[in-house]
């Protein structure tokens, strides 16, 4: 994803942002955190330097004397970050809603309407875990541990 690509329909970029927003600011730590592949972090960091959004420092390793990237987000990122996740936990209290409601129908429309940004709602603590299997099991997509 370029700079000139809509930001607002990355899951990844928010779960990079959000990861780090919450102090995680060394690369390799971000993608274990965010269970993406190094390269792929890499990416979204620089696209994310590039819109302004976070900011690129160096420091120097404990032992070797190696530098080490190190990220933190901006005031910008984090309003952005913030309206998402204002965002986000509306749309999870519409799938509430329908799920305490047995709209079977509703909800799998908000389902369809934002499967992308379940993982991100996942990572940030939107939704947790427990809410998100009752859903599946409730539409009959129970999750099989195999």
């Amino acid at each position: 994803m370029s700079a000139n690509d809509n930001f607002d329909e990355s899951p990844n970029h928010f779960m990079v942002l959000d990861a780090i927003s919450s102090g995680i600011t060394n690369i390799e730590k971000t993608a274990r955190a965010t269970k993406l592949h190094n390269h792929e972090v890499e990416s979204i960091i620089s696209d994310l330097v590039t819109q302004r959004l976070i900011v690129k420092g160096e420091r120097k390793g404990f032992i070797i004397g190696k530098k080490k990237v190190e990220v933190g987000i901006t005031e910008i990122g984090n309003k952005l970050l913030n309206a998402k996740k204002q965002d986000l936990e509306q749309k999870r209290q519409q799938m509430q809603q329908s799920y305490d409601n047995g709209d079977g129908t509703q909800l799998q429309s908000y389902i369809d309407a934002n499967r992308m940004w379940i993982p991100m709602m996942l990572f940030s603590g939107i939704m947790d875990m427990m809410f998100f299997t009752s859903i599946m099991s409730f539409m009959g997509l129970g999750i099989n541990p195999m």
